[in-house]
């Protein structure tokens, strides 16, 4: 444990190894507007109504 210890007290981690970690504060006006967000929320539920749909008669197929 002696040798792993004196290595790690050696190692120094620098800010290009470590990447940046500035806070950055959300500018408002990046924001994506509510429409779009309706959009992907419309999305996912359709997708997701979907891909349980084609399941289910996945399974009722090789069922019976």
């Amino acid at each position: 444990m002696g040798w792993v210890s004196g290595k790690l007290d050696t190692i120094e981690l620098s800010p290009k190894l470590m990447g940046s970690h500035e806070e950055k504060k959300a500018d408002p006006s990046e924001e994506l507007p509510d429409e779009w967000w309706h959009k992907v929320y419309a999305a996912v539920v359709l997708t997701t109504i979907v891909v349980i749909t084609l399941l289910w008669s996945f399974s009722r197929y090789f069922s019976g």
